[in-house]
């Protein structure tokens, strides 16, 4: 069996509170690292992680915000050995209305779409 691989992942959310589809949306962009034998894998071990990322809270007006995963924005193979499982590497907090990369534009258009 060959021996598994770090990849770094990136990952795109957004934050939504029901109800409220004027807000210009709170968006975030992480990277986690996942040990895989390949891409592929990488991507499902990921993706699969992510999810379990998604949460919810009060905001301080009582509304729900929802922090929601919408898709895997790159993979990149690591060079390092001794890393955990999960950690985030970097991470970026921005509002939707600062995207200016057409695949993250894309991407929360279509999220739009689907869940307002």
């Amino acid at each position: 069996m060959a021996a598994e691989n770090w990849f770094g992942v990136k990952l795109l959310f957004v934050s939504e509170i029901p109800g409220d589809a004027e807000r210009d949306r709170l968006c975030e962009e992480s990277i986690i690292v996942v040990q895989a034998h390949d891409e592929d894998h990488a991507r499902q071990d990921a993706e699969r992680l992510a999810l379990n990322m998604q949460h919810s809270y009060p905001n301080d007006r009582g509304e729900l915000v929802e922090w929601r995963f919408v898709r895997i924005l790159e993979v990149q193979e690591l060079a390092e050995d001794h890393i955990k499982v999960g950690t985030e590497v970097w991470s970026r907090l921005f509002y939707e209305s600062q995207a200016t990369d057409p695949e993250i534009v894309g991407s929360l258009n279509g999220a739009a779409a689907s869940h307002r």
